[in-house]
């Protein structure tokens, strides 16, 4: 048996796997989700936005089920926050301010649109641009502070344009540039305090043909020796102080030939590597100190490589057996990111690792579980019950719990958190293997002044722990003193009262904690007004 076949048989069986034979620590690929959840087409742009990790693409369904063009990610489950209608093509995605900003290849209708956490608004609408085709924001990126929009953004129905531009979150300015080409500009980079852009058979007017060019904040040149070609792809990554260039356009100038990983130091051209034959290379970014290229490829790069291969600077290695597609589905990884300590690729493919995670798949060098959802930080009135929960992230194979106050283990059954403290069930436990992303709920009847204080949880298996960020549980025994002052006054009524007109415990707008629910009914109502009545004319808390 392979060492692959057998890490391949802990996520699929990873109760038997975990049992019989013991949990693979080694690199290994998850799924998108547990079960038959998945993406039903290609994703093409990815980013982590506070704190979240967005997709987007053209599927209609995803693991957070319908789910048109964009969904988000914690780790342990999926949102869906469907796009708005097109018809377009889904380019690139980057934060900016508070918004997610969403661009898109157009046949009709805007340039891109915005997320602010709640809801889509058009976006780009402001571009002094033509509205004449074929146009589209195809790659979004930061430059001093600054939102860069590039592609085929045309001053007028020419072929010409004025391919990048730069938004404060007030205004455009153009960077200047005439910008002419099939698909004008479809990547950027900074490196070294500059802006660079480059695409698709590409030129500047007023300067020599190429395909990457820089603006140094004045003026715009052209970079090395790269020509003018029918690149499939492009990608570019600041890597150990060079930026990597990646086409499938064979890089040369005069008899040199650089193949379709060149590199940049400022002045001079570089080789990486001169695969036998590359479709295309589509994505770069860095993982656990290792460049990671994506794209279409098959044995490639001298280890075997499919799609996906990584780089230290020195030598490659595959990422097990990499990424490919079937007879019905393409192969190709269109993009790359990290979150939480793992690497994810998305594009047009139907297995990583042998194993079916069509469009979307995590690689992982250490297969530790790590927390998704961390507890929050509360206080509770004494005598009621307190709840925390958490979550691992999906995916990881035999997986244990255990809650902790203080650093110090939990145990179910009366005082279990706290010598004289309330009665604790969901102390520890085993979660389902593979993870699923399910909460873990530790609960205190009859919460005791002496359970406050700092809360975690750790998920552990046979490979490591990870520990969650504290909750701090604070204690009320004072009814009515809702600001922890130690006085009933007008302040606290200001506080209940506010509490009393929302009335439900779970809406949004209701105080932290619900400290005005008396009873724990988890509504606030006439009952807990009597009970602050009697607080607030005693207004001293004994």
């Amino acid at each position: 048996m392979s060492e692959w076949t057998k890490i391949a048989g802990c996520v699929i069986a990873a109760v038997v796997c975990g049992s019989a034979f013991g949990q693979s620590c080694e690199g290994q690929w998850l799924p998108a989700a547990p079960g038959d959840q998945s993406f039903d087409d290609e994703l093409a742009a990815m980013t982590v936005f506070d704190g979240r990790f967005f997709v987007a693409g053209d599927f209609r369904a995803s693991p957070a089920g319908s789910s048109r063009g964009v969904a988000l990610w914690n780790g342990a489950n999926w949102t869906a926050i469907g796009a708005p209608t097109g018809p377009f093509l889904t380019c690139d995605l980057q934060g900016f301010g508070d918004k997610l900003y969403y661009g898109v290849r157009p046949l009709s209708g805007p340039l891109g649109y915005t997320w602010n956490g709640a809801s889509w608004s058009v976006a780009f609408q402001d571009l002094p641009i033509s509205a004449a085709s074929p146009r589209s924001v195809n790659a979004l990126d930061i430059y001093k502070g600054k939102l860069v929009a590039a592609g085929t953004l045309r001053l007028s129905s020419s072929f010409s344009s004025n391919g990048v531009w730069l938004w404060d979150g007030a205004q455009w300015a153009s960077l200047g540039g005439v910008f002419s080409g099939l698909n004008a500009i479809t990547a950027t980079a900074v490196f070294q305090g500059d802006l660079y852009v480059g695409g698709r058979s590409v030129y500047l007017e007023s300067t020599s043909n190429g395909e990457i060019f820089r603006y140094n904040g004045q003026q715009w040149s052209k970079v090395g020796p790269f020509g003018l070609g029918p690149s499939n792809g492009l990608a570019m990554r600041v890597y150990q102080g060079k930026l990597i260039i990646a086409s499938s356009t064979v890089f040369s100038a005069g008899a040199a030939s650089y193949g379709p990983l060149a590199t940049w130091d400022g002045a001079s051209v570089g080789s990486i590597f001169v695969p036998t034959f590359v479709n295309s290379i589509d994505a770069l970014t860095e993982y656990n100190g290792d460049l990671i290229i994506g794209g279409n490829f098959t044995n490639a790069f001298g280890v075997g490589a499919n799609c996906i291969v990584r780089w230290n600077g020195t030598n490659f290695a595959s990422l097990g057996t990499g990424i490919t597609g079937t007879s019905t589905t393409g192969r190709r990884v269109r993009t790359l990111e990290t979150y939480r300590g793992e690497l994810i690729a998305g594009g047009d493919f139907a297995t990583a690792g042998g194993m079916p995670m069509p469009y979307f798949a995590r690689w992982t060098d250490n297969p530790t579980p790590w927390v998704a959802v961390s507890p929050e930080s509360k206080p509770v009135n004494q005598g009621l019950t307190l709840t925390l929960n958490a979550a691992a992230a999906s995916g990881y194979a035999n997986v244990s719990y255990q809650w902790k106050r203080n650093g110090v283990a939990i145990s179910d059954g009366p005082g279990g958190a706290s010598a004289g403290g309330g009665t604790v069930s969901g102390a520890s436990g085993t979660l389902g293997s593979p993870s699923d992303g399910a909460s873990v709920t530790l609960t205190i009847a009859a919460v005791q002044a002496s359970d406050a204080g700092a809360y975690t949880i750790e998920f552990d298996n046979t490979c490591n722990a990870a520990t969650s960020s504290i909750a701090t549980v604070s204690v009320n025994t004072c009814p009515g003193d809702l600001n922890a002052d130690g006085f009933v006054n007008d302040t606290d009524f200001g506080i209940f009262s506010t509490a009393y007109d929302t009335l439900m415990c779970n809406a949004a707008s209701m105080p932290i904690g619900c400290l005005s629910d008396w009873n724990g009914d988890s509504v606030v109502d006439d009952a807990d007004f009597q009970v602050f009545v009697g607080a607030y004319a005693a207004m001293v808390c004994e």
